[in-house]
C-alpha cells in the first residue's frame, strides 16, 4: 500500500512516526530526508532495490505549484492519504489560499482512505467526496483526539471514548498531534493497542525537529529543519518556559507572499513574550521583522550568516549561564546572498 503525506506543516514528522508505527506490525519503508518532489520520489522508488519486500511505502509529497500533487500521484497512486495541515506556505507561487487548499486536498482523489487533521479549519471545511473513508483527528475536532496533554503524555480518545494513555519521547503539542493521526489510522485498522503503546514509548522524531540537546553551558533546542509558521510557534512555546536566558537564532520566515506582514506581526507577538534575545540572520529577508521587534524594545541582533550568529550566542553563554538557544527554520546558503 502507498501512503502519501501532504501538508504545509507536519508531513515529515508524520512520515517518520508512521514509518516507525507500521514497522511494528508490517514491513514499511519511507522516503529519506525531504525527498518530496517528482525527482526525489522517483529517485527513491527506482533506487530501492528491495522495494518488493515492503508491505507499505510512505511517501512525502511536496507542492509549491498547481498540479504538483497530481504529477506525484501518477508516479505513486495513493491508497491511504494523510493531510497534516494547510497554511500559507508557497503563497507566492500558488497565488492565493484557495489554490493551496485545492492542491493539497487533491491528494484524496481516488484513494481508499483519507487521514485528515481536523484542527486545521481549511481541511475541516473542505467538502469530502462521500465514497472516501475519512479518519479525522485533532485535539478538539475529529473522531480521534489527544486529550489531557501533560508534557510528553496524553490520553487517546476514539469517538468520545477513552482508549489508552500514551507516553512518548516527543516534544511539543504539534508532535503529539502528528502522532494522533498515526494512532487514529492504526486504531481504525484494528491494531493491538497495547503493542502500540509499547512501541510509541520508543518513537523518535526527525533529526533537527525540536531536538533537545544538553550542552556544557547551555541547552540547544534544534528546530533547524523546520520551515513553517506553525512549527515556529510551537518551538517558541517550548522556549518560553525555560527558566534562564532564552535566545533564538533564525532567518525568520520566507515564502509568505501577500500574507507576509500579517503573519510576521503575529510571529512578533510570540517572539516578544517567548524570548530575551533574538539573533536574525540576513538583512534583506529579516528587515521587516527586525523593525517590528525594535518597536517592542527587544534585544535584537542582525548577523550575516549562521556561524556569525552562533559565535555571538557563544559570547552570551559567557555571561548567561544555563541559557537555551532555539535554532529555528531552514538555514541554507541562499541566505548569504546580499548580506555583505
Amino acid at each position: 500500500m502507498i501512503f502519501p503525506i501532504v501538508g504545509d506543516s507536519g508531513k515529515t514528522s508524520t512520515k517518520v512516526l508512521l514509518n516507525q508505527a507500521l514497522n511494528i506490525f508490517y514491513s514499511a519503508c519511507a522516503t529519506p530526508k525531504s525527498y518530496n518532489t517528482e525527482l526525489g520520489v522517483s529517485r527513491f522508488i527506482n533506487g530501492c532495490a528491495d522495494l518488493d519486500i515492503y508491505d507499505h511505502l510512505i511517501l512525502e509529497f511536496g507542492a509549491s505549484h498547481v498540479k504538483d500533487i497530481s504529477r506525484l500521484c501518477e508516479l505513486a497512486p495513493p491508497d491511504v492519504s494523510f493531510v497534516t495541515g494547510i497554511g500559507h506556505m508557497h503563497i507566492e507561487t500558488f497565488g492565493n489560499i484557495e489554490n493551496i487548499i485545492k492542491e493539497k486536498m487533491s491528494i484524496i482523489k481516488g484513494c481508499k482512505i483519507a487521514v485528515l487533521n481536523y484542527e486545521c479549519e481549511f481541511i475541516r471545511n473542505y467538502a469530502i467526496p462521500k465514497e472516501i473513508h475519512c479518519i479525522r483527528y485533532g485535539f478538539t475536532f475529529g473522531d480521534y483526539q489527544a486529550r489531557n496533554i501533560q508534557d510528553r503524555e496524553f490520553d487517546f480518545f476514539a469517538k468520545g471514548e477513552y482508549i489508552a494513555h500514551f507516553k512518548t519521547n516527543l516534544i511539543g503539542k504539534h508532535q503529539i498531534l502528528n502522532l494522533t493521526g498515526v494512532l487514529a489510522y492504526l486504531y481504525e485498522m484494528g491494531i493491538d493497542i497495547d503493542i502500540l503503546k509499547r512501541g510509541v514509548s520508543t518513537f523518535q522524531s526527525e533529526k533537527n525537529r525540536l531536538e533537545v540537546k544538553k550542552m556544557n553551558r547551555y541547552t540547544l533546542l534544534d528546530d533547524s529543519f523546520n520551515s513553517n509558521y506553525q512549527g515556529f510557534i510551537e518551538a517558541l512555546n517550548i522556549l518560553k518556559n525555560h527558566n534562564n536566558k532564552r535566545i533564538v537564532l533564525t532567518p525568520g520566515m520566507v515564502e509568505l507572499g501577500k500574507y507576509k506582514k500579517e503573519l510576521l506581526h503575529m510571529l512578533v507577538e510570540y517572539l516578544v513574550v517567548s524570548t530575551d534575545i533574538i539573533i536574525l540572520i540576513g538583512y534583506f529577508q529579516t528587515k521587516y521583522l527586525y523593525n517590528l521587534l525594535k518597536e517592542y524594545n527587544k534585544e535584537v541582533y542582525l548577523v550575516r550568516n549562521f556561524m556569525e550568529g552562533y559565535r555571538l550566542f557563544m559570547m552570551f553563554t559567557e555571561v548567561y549561564k544555563d541559557s537555551m538557544l532555539l535554532i529555528e527554520n531552514d538555514l541554507p546558503d541562499l541566505y548569504r546572498i546580499g548580506l555583505i
